[in-house]
């Protein structure tokens, strides 16, 4: 679900790469429509021409197989499931160089099929930490309201049900 923090993980990861120095780091807003091909159409190189959406895309899996310098690559939201057609720009990306790294974040587990290497599901959070966060950020003095948080339990709990635990 949105707002679980699944961008904010991989940002944090590319900040990490980043502090060490001399990675090259594209981060690629994806659209819940767009496929592969247009998320790699949209990344950004120095001295490349726009196109269409095709000529673009074989363009920087062209630019990607040359790359030496350590970079990482992150599609957002990259929520279309994959179709048939679409394995073959997969296998064209994992061919690229082995400088680069690439992190899919969706909302499906399925979007990339048989494809995925590593896949990390980052689960809603329980009842009891949904309570406590909201009496941390609702409360100024947290430990004053006890009370409230026991008293209405119940339609917090029915609250965070019907918005599926959102953060």
């Amino acid at each position: 679900i949105g707002g679980i923090g699944k961008s904010r993980t991989a940002l944090s990861y590319a900040y990490g790469l980043q502090c060490l120095g001399n990675w090259v780091i594209q981060h690629v807003m994806c659209e819940n429509s767009d496929s592969l091909r247009g998320a790699v159409a949209r990344l950004q190189f120095d001295g490349l021409e726009d196109k269409d959406e095709n000529t673009k895309f074989d363009i920087r899996i062209k630019a990607l197989k040359d790359c030496r310098q350590p970079t990482l690559i992150i599609f957002d939201n990259l929520n279309r499931r994959i179709e048939p057609n679409d394995h073959d720009d997969f296998k064209k990306l994992k061919g690229c160089s082995q400088h680069i790294k690439f992190i899919i974040i969706s909302r499906d587990t399925k979007v990339v099929g048989d494809d995925r290497q590593n896949l990390i599901k980052i689960k809603p959070l329980e009842i009891v930490t949904l309570l406590e966060l909201y009496k941390y950020y609702r409360f100024e003095e947290p430990d004053s309201h006890t009370d409230y948080i026991a008293e209405n339990k119940v339609l917090l709990t029915e609250l965070f049900g019907r918005v599926c635990c959102h953060t």
